[in-house]
């Protein structure tokens, strides 16, 4: 695949600030790694990374393949995404500060069904394969290798949040009661305009 350069800047400039701005990913993330730290939650980080290479998976062979289907697919993910953010926002909420160790870990699995419902993940790469991908695309080798840039970018900014979480620990258990508030409300906002948009 060729992409002129302007389109290639738009593209990473797309990718950027898609992957780097809060969404229920990073946010679960740094919580997680706020309440854990970075060693105990990174079955949790690399399950969200497993769950946006699916999602990118199932969005390009979807687009790819079965377009006339997946509009009736991402209808009845929303639904269930939004119940799920809503149910981690409240997790979120209702929760202690930094664990003692004598709780169960974060779970891979946590961080993989989230992004498997995460709508704002298949918005962002119907978006990139749709108006980057195949249109300059000579076939499906192409799409894999830019599906794997995309998962690069997404992954890397999951671990900067999570970096980002490792540093604020302190500050977190110090104040977990207001930040618990700040990025519950930040989930519940993604959930909502997930539903209505």
């Amino acid at each position: 695949m060729i992409l002129r350069q302007d389109n290639m800047t738009d593209l990473f400039i797309y990718m950027f600030i898609c992957s780097f701005t809060p969404g229920p990913g990073n946010i679960l993330a740094l919580r997680t790694v706020c309440v854990y730290g970075f060693k105990n939650s990174f079955r949790l980080i690399l399950g969200i990374c497993m769950g946006y290479a699916i999602v990118q998976a199932i969005c390009t062979i979807a687009l790819y393949e079965l377009n006339s289907y997946f509009e009736s697919f991402i209808n009845i993910i929303k639904y269930i995404g939004f119940a799920y953010m809503l149910f981690l926002s409240l997790n979120i909420l209702y929760c202690s500060s930094v664990d003692s160790g004598s709780g169960k870990k974060p779970a891979l699995l946590i961080g993989l069904v989230l992004q498997l419902v995460n709508i704002k993940i298949y918005f962002y790469i119907i978006t990139l394969i749709s108006v980057y991908f195949l249109p300059g695309s000579d076939g499906v080798s192409d799409l894999i290798y830019w599906g794997c840039v995309a998962v690069f970018v997404g992954s890397v900014a999951c671990l900067c949040w999570s970096l980002f979480g490792v540093s604020m620990r302190n500050v977190y258990n110090n104040h977990c009661r207001f930040i618990n508030l700040i990025l519950a409300l930040m989930l519940f906002y993604c959930a909502v305009s997930m539903l209505l948009g």
